[in-house]
């Protein structure tokens, strides 16, 4: 179960340790917002992955990050997820409704600007790229902390039948659809996890990192499906992505920060836009 401190409202204090060997440095970071989900929002989620060279991953996640490679150090994977949940909380009010897509990498850890403590194994992760309403809240969440964000229109439809889940996922922009099929019917475990997920600016280090917790069915039938111009499809992804799995009662607990990285503009010199 995600707890959240007793006041979440207080300006609090992430401690992070400076990637510099073993004479680490401690510095704070005053923490800026929080977003949440409870297990009563109804929230799921799709993702999908392919295997994709690491020389283009890396110009995906941009000089300050390594992608995570696999054993021989060619290979490393890009995930969409597509999310919907009822509801959500932006520092304790709620936002109501929404539905989004992310582009996700995952990080080498070892490789970081800034390490943060108390991550779940390969809990590191690069969101080059969300989609979703940009009259929404959530949208606007991402963009004021300097996330990568693109107008567009995402669907997440899940029926279960028996314990089988049927997911048709969608990703609409403006010169192309991305359309996501899932067919689950494995049992599900029970997956926490402490995450960060950082974007690729240069000069700011934005990211997010708390506690996710969802029931995970990752065994099924998945395809993908790209019709006319989208971010994804100079990549040349195969229709059938290596990896795919549902997330059911998704409820997580994440606090948006930033920090400045060039030397010469401490922080906070380098605030988010608020």
């Amino acid at each position: 179960m995600i707890t959240r401190p007793k006041d979440y409202l207080q300006r609090i204090v992430l401690t992070i340790l400076f990637a510099c060997g073993s004479a680490c440095v401690t510095t704070s970071v005053a923490i800026n917002e929080n977003w949440s989900v409870s297990a009563t929002d109804t929230c799921d989620a799709v993702t999908v992955g392919w295997p994709v060279a690491i020389d283009l991953l890396q110009e995906i996640v941009g000089a300050n990050f390594r992608p995570r490679s696999s054993a021989n150090d060619e290979i490393g994977t890009l995930f969409l997820a597509i999310t919907r949940c009822h509801d959500s909380s932006i520092s304790g009010l709620s936002v109501g409704p929404f539905t989004v897509a992310n582009v996700v990498v995952p990080l080498d850890a070892s490789v970081m600007p800034r390490v943060i403590s108390g991550l779940s194994e390969r809990g590191m992760t690069s969101q080059p790229l969300t989609v979703g309403d940009p009259s929404g809240e959530i949208f606007r969440l991402f963009s004021r902390y300097g996330f990568t964000v693109m107008p567009g229109e995402s669907t997440l439809v899940v029926n279960a039948d028996s314990g089988k889940y049927d997911v048709q996922g969608t990703v609409t922009l403006g010169q192309g659809v991305i359309r996501v099929s899932f067919t689950a019917d494995s049992p599900s475990h029970q997956v926490n996890q402490t995450i960060a997920t950082v974007g690729t600016g240069v000069d700011l280090y934005n990211a997010l990192s708390g506690q996710v917790e969802s029931r995970r069915i990752g065994s099924g039938r998945a395809s993908v499906a790209m019709v006319g111009m989208t971010p994804l499809s100079d990549l040349a992804l195969a229709e059938e992505p290596a990896t795919a799995w549902l997330d059911i009662g998704l409820a997580w607990d994440f606090t948006f920060w930033c920090d400045a990285l060039s030397p010469d503009k401490p922080f906070p010199s380098l605030k988010c836009e608020r």
